[in-house]
């Protein structure tokens, strides 16, 4: 880390380890359904990596709020005046490409494993399947509005099973409704106080909401909108992360055994996690 330069401006090294971890477990829970079985000696850690691929999507929305704040805070502005035209073309310019890159490259490869195997083949209804016939609308309007979540939620029974290709798309939709007001509520919020007071009040409501949601909905819908909603609160925390980062980071890096003691108390919580 260059301590000449501002905590914002600064390559975290241990973010990139986080992200790299929580990708692997993510993949590793969704790819252990056809990957073959582990070997004998390797079944306990396997099964303890594919059992926490929830905390691999925690982790990550964490580390997207927290760079995302950082990238507004160093941008034009600064974090409470962003410049909203340099944040916005910056997100389509990095998002909307790649993201129908992947849209389109799933639609090849599904009419590929069609043309190859048959719509029985088991890899294709667990990778590309899409919904069942006549309820196909919703779900195309709901890629290309960054709304997948919220109507997959009230709509996966109906659609009875999608593949997980198009499944994995959710937490952009989380992150991009979080991030289309952002800007907003930062410019009017004005000053770090308001903005820590705001994060707090979005944590414990989103935590408050995940455990105690009302309405006597179908088991997926619930889970579903559940996650939708302490979903947020996790972007909420990597904000709040990065504002302690930023108020704290430079005094403490003279202080090498401090420093020490907080990544290991970081590292300690996230060995708790994936343990319990």
């Amino acid at each position: 880390m260059n301590k000449s330069l501002p905590i914002g401006q600064n390559n975290i090294q241990v973010i990139d380890l986080v992200r790299s971890l929580a990708i692997f477990s993510v993949l590793a829970r969704h790819l252990a359904d056809v990957l073959p079985p582990p070997r004998p000696s390797e079944k306990l850690i396997w099964d303890w990596i594919t059992s926490n691929g929830g905390g691999g999507v925690m982790m990550f929305l964490v580390v997207s709020g927290f760079l995302i704040t950082r990238i507004i805070d160093s941008g034009q502005g600064g974090l409470f005046k962003p410049s909203w035209k340099n944040f916005y073309v910056r997100r389509v310019a990095r998002i909307i490409p790649l993201y129908l890159l992947q849209v389109f490259g799933g639609i090849l490869f599904l009419y590929s494993l069609i043309y190859f195997f048959g719509e029985r083949s088991p890899f294709f209804i667990y990778c590309f399947k899409l919904p069942k016939d006549g309820t196909g609308a919703s779900f195309w309007i709901s890629l290309f509005t960054f709304s997948f979540n919220w109507v997959e939620a009230f709509q996966y029974d109906a659609w009875q099973q999608v593949g997980v290709y198009w499944v994995l798309l959710w937490s952009l939709a989380v992150e991009e409704q979080f991030y289309i007001f952002y800007p907003f509520y930062l410019k009017f919020l004005g000053n770090t106080k308001r903005l820590v007071l705001a994060l707090v009040t979005v944590i414990f409501v989103c935590l408050f909401w995940k455990f105690k949601f009302p309405g006597d909905w179908p088991s997926t819908t619930l889970v579903a909108v559940q996650g939708n909603i302490h979903s947020y609160g996790e972007i909420a925390i990597g904000a709040l992360l990065y504002l302690a980062c930023k108020q704290f980071g430079n005094r403490l890096l003279p202080e090498k055994k401090l420093c020490l003691f907080f990544s290991g108390l970081g590292a300690g919580f996230i060995i708790f996690f994936y343990c319990s």
